[in-house]
């Protein structure tokens, strides 16, 4: 797919993201409006939100995060087999076959494939994942197609406390009480009590335990957020935790969708 059409293609699910998910009229039964690029065969499940298509590639879910599996590395996170055997009787039901609609970014850093896929008959994998508590939603720019009804399935996963929302190493976590040796994907809750300028961006931390870190080009994907306001505040943040052992973990924010303030602001 030229790049240039799959840009074209973003900005268009930007707009519509912007006007509501009254546009997205299948959101409620899984079968969004998309632009398939392409019908695969699926030959592996790696875990909920990889897999490896009959072509070789490996291919990465767009939007969605599942509980990690330890492959042998370590324990497996709760209900992270749950969420690979879910895929898996997807998969099998549908004959192995995805049609495939690609992102901006069609490509991540590991050389996955990335992607929003569907069943064929038009059930969208990540809106079914999201909608039976197995996966967690995010939102990685340029690809932010179909984000408002990815979010939107999670909330009502959320209300209804289905499956990693009965979980509590899973879902919202005080920053804290967050050991300093975590990683990965998590979901924080809590008290901003520092922000600092920096060369690359805006630096937050919570608590005086985890960073969270907005560089400076990618600003305009919080409209309507003053990060520099929003010392004191309570917030709920997503996304992949990193950083050098000893050292406070960080968590770089890319996109609103991810940041969500739990009170209001001093004095009113």
């Amino acid at each position: 797919m030229p790049h240039g059409l799959n840009r074209w293609r973003a900005l268009l699910a930007g707009a519509l993201l912007a006007l509501g998910p009254a546009l997205y009229a299948g959101c409620d039964d899984a079968r969004l409006a998309a632009d398939i690029d392409t019908r695969l065969g699926v030959t592996r499940v790696y875990d909920g939100d990889t897999v490896r298509l009959a072509d070789g590639r490996k291919l990465r879910l767009i939007g969605i995060n599942t509980p990690e599996l330890g492959h042998g590395r370590g324990p497996d996170e709760p209900l992270a087999a749950a969420a690979r055997d879910r895929l898996q009787a997807l998969l099998r039901a549908a004959g192995h076959r995805l049609d495939l609609e690609y992102g901006e970014d069609t490509y991540d850093h590991y050389g996955r494939l990335l992607a929003h896929a569907f069943l064929p008959d038009g059930r969208s994998l990540q809106v079914l994942l999201l909608r039976e508590g197995l996966a967690a939603a995010v939102t990685v720019p340029p690809n932010t197609g179909h984000a408002d009804c990815y979010f939107a399935n999670e909330a009502a996963a959320r209300t209804a406390r289905r499956g990693i929302w009965k979980v509590r190493a899973l879902g919202p976590v005080e920053a804290a009480t967050l050991p300093l040796a975590t990683r990965g994907f998590r979901i924080l809750r809590g008290r901003v009590s520092a922000i600092r300028k920096q060369r690359r961006g805006t630096r937050l931390t919570l608590d005086g335990r985890v960073d969270l870190l907005v560089h400076h080009d990618e600003r305009q994907n919080f409209p309507g957020i003053r990060l520099n306001a929003l010392e004191g505040r309570r917030v709920e943040v997503r996304g992949w935790l990193s950083g050098r052992s000893g050292r406070r973990p960080l968590m770089r924010l890319r996109h609103g969708n991810n940041l969500k303030l739990l009170d209001a602001p001093a004095g009113e």
